[in-house]
């Protein structure tokens, strides 16, 4: 057993492992036809605030266990936990949970996660602790990579190939592709990334982006460490991105609110340089995009601004970006993060709480009553995934949880999202700010 536990602790993990432990398994939520489907996808989520990481771990790893059944083991997790919680020890995290996992007759599942902010649990937010969700995903190849840099990860060619087959094929219940990504805070590439992985598969995508500041203060001196902590099987890396494919039977809804709605008139960008939009309508873009607030209502005036940037250029695909600076030299406007090629059309947006609550609600009962008789009478073979803005007071996750109560759902503050636009293409995700992404996985029927 490992020697970071202690002996009480070392005791019930080991219980819980070799299933002879009596813990409170949640049975009676089960009928009899999904007990004698071995196949059938099963989801579980726990949350610790325990102070000591190996306890909060054990404790989390105990609960979703005891959800999953003892004939259950977990093919993927994702593991998240507060940098402020836990310091420097993050980095023991995933290998805490790896070895946890392991058995003579189960292989350790495949691990992803990361430092966040914040939790979201108990419908409260930035919430202190460990939060582990478990998937037992019978049938689905799982393959989990590490980028440095904006290049595809590297799979073995018969792994790219059923990627590229599967993705590109008509809809399939037996052979689907998602993806899941986390990326470190300094990754700036990391819209590249997702642009070139969606290219060549394009499948649901969901993430964000870590938390900085994630190893807390040196023990050994000198300064701070400003990167982020990102989990991939029993390592923990401080650079670049960690995400994992899913192939198989399975079905992965990516939803995706911006919080904010457009306002005014689009036009279309006729010169750019990077993310410098230079030109507007052939005129300069400064005083297009003054023209586009004054016209705007005083109420909409009052919120704050940001620029809808659609790059396919049809006027349905926006992604709000920050307006980072504006030029009276030029008479440039300069857009943050991303590049805004010639073509593209731009329209004022405008961060609005109350349309954002109303908007998010709507998708969330939307997708509920469309959701396969099997699923909504088991709400254990549906996995919630939630990333959502620091900065967000949407109550987004309250919404989620009574739209499908009982469902296993996982949430936490990231510092980008990244999701489809709403109402876009699912195979089509962007990184976003300001947004709520959701991941909803369940077995494909």
């Amino acid at each position: 057993m490992p020697r970071w536990l202690s002996p009480s602790k070392q005791k019930v993990l080991k219980a819980v492992l070799q299933g002879s432990v009596l813990l409170p398994y949640h049975a009676a939520s089960e009928t009899a036809s999904s007990l004698a489907r071995a196949n059938t996808f099963r989801f579980a989520t726990a949350y610790s605030s325990n102070p000591q990481l190996s306890s909060a771990v054990v404790e989390c790893i105990t609960s979703v266990k005891s959800q999953l059944g003892p004939s259950r083991h977990p093919h993927f997790c994702q593991l998240l936990v507060t940098s402020d919680a836990y310091g420097s020890h993050i980095e023991y995290a995933p290998s805490f949970v790896q070895e946890c996992l392991s058995s003579k007759e189960n292989a350790p599942p495949v691990l992803m996660g990361g430092a966040v902010q914040g939790l979201l649990t108990n419908r409260s937010r930035n919430v202190a602790g460990v939060s582990l969700f478990a998937a037992h995903m019978p049938g689905v190849e799982l393959m989990p990579f590490h980028v440095k840099g904006p290049s595809l990860p590297e799979l073995t060619p018969g792994q790219w190939d059923s990627l590229v087959q599967s993705s590109h094929a008509a809809s399939s219940s037996a052979n689907n592709v998602a993806a899941v990504l986390l990326s470190e805070p300094h990754f700036v590439q990391v819209d590249e990334l997702i642009s070139r992985i969606q290219g060549v598969v394009p499948c649901p995508l969901v993430g964000g982006v870590a938390q900085p500041n994630a190893w807390g203060e040196n023990p050994w001196g000198g300064k701070r460490s400003l990167r982020g902590a990102l989990f991939l099987g029993n390592r923990t890396y401080h650079d670049g991105a960690v995400g994992c494919f899913m192939h198989g039977p399975i079905q992965m809804d990516a939803l995706c609110d911006q919080g904010c709605r457009p306002v005014g008139q689009a036009a279309t960008v006729t010169s750019s340089h990077g993310g410098t939009i230079l030109q507007l309508d052939h005129q300069t873009a400064l005083l297009v995009v003054r023209q586009m607030f004054q016209s705007l209502s005083d109420r909409d005036r009052d919120m704050q601004i940001q620029i809808g940037v659609d790059t396919l250029g049809d006027g349905r695909n926006f992604v709000a970006r920050n307006i980072s600076s504006f030029n009276p030299s030029d008479q440039s406007v300069q857009v943050a993060v991303a590049d805004v090629p010639e073509g593209s059309v731009v329209q004022l947006h405008v961060r609005d709480p109350h349309w954002a609550r109303h908007n998010i609600l709507k998708q969330m009962q939307r997708y509920s009553s469309r959701l396969p008789e099997e699923v909504r009478s088991n709400p254990q073979q549906l996995g919630s995934l939630l990333y959502s803005c620091v900065t967000l007071a949407h109550e987004e996750e309250q919404m989620l949880q009574d739209a499908l109560p009982k469902s296993a759902f996982q949430g936490a503050q990231f510092q980008g999202e990244f999701g489809p636009v709403p109402g876009g293409a699912q195979t089509k995700s962007f990184l976003h700010s300001y947004s709520s992404s959701f991941g909803l996985l369940r077995q494909a029927l």
